[in-house]
């Protein structure tokens, strides 16, 4: 396997969109034995329920913040923009950036020269509102957290930008909790006492590691 299929398969894309007022998106991964990216994953009507500064950074120092929402995943994934992302690898536009970035992999200071995916690609197919590249540098668990140190380069609304963010989650969250042995929580409803319990551990959890990062 060659280094340029390894840097791809360590890749998640997120191309976010909208369908009248709802926010949506969907995740590509590549497939190593087609060759190409794919749809893994589709959610819809995403939507930010709170987020609280627990720390606002200044100068050099990062922000901490809590950030909740609520999203539907996809009982399927539409075929329309399987569709779009299969042509879309075919084109000659396309073909010619992927070759721009294996071959300045290592020179290129523009952002968004190293991003396989724009959203002007989808100008006119459908009302895409920004891409996200990211990859997981390193990923650290234990029996109730997982955290990822991420690095994500971003394409919005014609801004391009880099970021690198510290993501804490509680494995409580997550509808499969095969990481760990932590028992999921079914619901999501703040009316839930496990819920309300386990943000605030998150809280103080995210407080106490942040002297460290």
């Amino acid at each position: 396997m060659n280094n340029e299929v390894e840097d791809k398969e360590r890749y998640l894309i997120t191309i976010l969109y909208k369908v009248k007022d709802k926010k949506n998106k969907f995740k590509l991964r590549w497939n190593v034995d087609e060759g190409r990216w794919k749809i893994m994953k589709s959610t819809e009507n995403i939507s930010r329920q709170a987020i609280i500064d627990i720390v606002s950074g200044r100068n050099e120092l990062p922000d901490l913040r809590f950030l909740l929402k609520s999203q539907h995943r996809s009982s399927s994934i539409n075929e329309k923009y399987c569709n779009t992302i299969n042509n879309l690898q075919k084109s000659k536009n396309f073909l010619k950036r992927i070759n721009s970035i294996n071959n300045n992999k290592e020179n290129s200071s523009n952002y968004n020269d190293k991003m396989y995916f724009r959203q002007e690609d989808f100008d006119g197919i459908f009302n895409c509102t920004g891409i996200r590249q990211s990859i997981i540098k390193k990923q650290l668990i234990n029996d109730k957290y997982r955290i990822d140190f991420i690095s994500t380069l971003q394409d919005e609304d014609g801004i391009e930008t880099s970021e690198n963010t510290v993501n804490l989650i509680n494995l409580s969250w997550i509808s499969s909790s095969s990481l760990s042995e932590c028992e999921s929580i079914a619901t999501m409803n703040p009316n839930n006492s496990k819920f309300s319990n386990s943000i605030l551990e998150s809280i103080n959890y995210a407080r106490k590691i942040s002297k460290t990062i």
